[in-house]
């Protein structure tokens, strides 16, 4: 009764107090609320960052649902709803992942519940955050795919893209030739890598590559611009005949054919045909040249074997012991003429 009697008149003092001070203290309630959260990746959505495959929140103080690992897309949006907050402001911290949990992405901030609150999050990229290379390519004179090996009766039909030494990957040639928009490798870790474009025939030979250096950064697009180069040269080669110290010509040992292989540096011949003899030229170019021209040959050195069979299967063959050595330099085309290098091929 005493505690009672005590608390009254304290009571009517305050009531005193603030009518005397012109006072009007009114209490607002607070409302417990939903928080919405809407995510994106450096301004991109989920499906433009496919290495995001959840998206994690910490509320401070808070214990969500899924230990607050949620899908990148829920319910079709970007974005997910969590329920039933009370009033008050709240830290909070959220990272998208990849498959294997690793963050990617981060971001960061406060949101203050009153009711029902909205929280739009453009997370930005972790040092662990994959970038993208956009790679075009372009030919020696700007030539296009359809020109960029004149004289070889085809186009260059393909161009494989090899980074850091993994498998090609084949495209076509015009996908990403100079002045499209590129072919897009993504998933790139940030820090440097090797680029490497191998172009190709219809046939399958390749006449051009190049290895390059790209530096991606992290949840960054770098553009990749290549100049391919030629890998191949020609290699010109005369011939003359000879019988003993009795020198020849196309016309004395009536051949009307020579065969031609090079054996490479890995001791594989270059040529299949005819069983394995080489390829057959005219004796005599359109010049009258005792000689033939090889207009693209992968750069290197190369063992040469020429024959031809004049009349009776008289054979005629070069140094089939030490062959000649004949060069080919990656981009010099050399035509035929005078000066070209010369094969001795006798019989015996």
């Amino acid at each position: 009764m005493t505690t009672h009697n005590r608390f009254i008149p304290l009571a009517l003092v305050a009531t005193a107090l603030m009518a005397s001070s012109g006072c009007v203290c009114v209490s607002t309630p607070r409302a417990s609320g939903d928080v919405t959260f809407f995510w994106s990746f450096g301004g991109q959505p989920c499906a433009v960052v496919p290495d995001i495959t959840s998206v994690t929140i910490q509320v401070a103080g808070q214990v969500l649902q899924n230990g607050g690992t949620y899908a990148c897309v829920n319910a079709g949006t970007a974005g997910i709803v969590l329920l039933d907050f009370r009033p008050g402001t709240y830290s909070f911290s959220i990272q998208g992942n990849n498959a294997q949990g690793t963050s990617l992405y981060e971001g960061s901030g406060k949101f203050t519940v009153n009711g029902d609150v909205t929280v739009n999050v453009n997370l930005v990229p972790s040092a662990n955050a994959p970038g993208k290379a956009l790679i075009t390519w372009s030919f020696p004179q700007n030539a296009t795919c359809a020109a960029a090996i004149p004289g070889s009766g085809e186009a260059i039909r393909w161009v494989d893209i090899v980074v850091d030494s993994s498998a090609p990957s084949r495209q076509e040639c015009t996908a990403g030739i100079a002045g499209t928009i590129g072919l897009e490798i993504s998933s790139l870790l940030a820090g440097n890598h090797t680029v490497e474009l191998r172009a190709f025939g219809q046939s399958g030979f390749q006449y051009l590559g190049v290895i390059n250096t790209i530096a991606v950064m992290a949840g960054g697009t770098v553009a990749g611009e290549f100049q391919l180069q030629y890998v191949t040269g020609s290699l010109p080669l005369k011939w003359q005949f000879a019988s003993g110290s009795i020198g020849l010509t196309c016309e004395q040992i009536a051949s009307p054919d020579v065969f031609i292989n090079f054996k490479d540096s890995t001791g594989n011949f270059v040529y299949p045909d005819n069983g394995g003899s080489g390829r057959a030229v005219p004796c005599r170019n359109a010049d009258r040249i005792q000689g033939t021209y090889f207009p693209y040959l992968h750069g290197g050195t190369y063992e040469v074997y020429v024959q031809a069979v004049g009349p009776g299967n008289t054979l005629y063959r070069s140094n089939q012991s030490s062959p000649p050595i004949a060069t080919v330099t990656a981009g010099v085309f050399a035509p035929l003429n005078e000066q070209s290098p010369t094969v001795n091929v006798t019989n015996p």
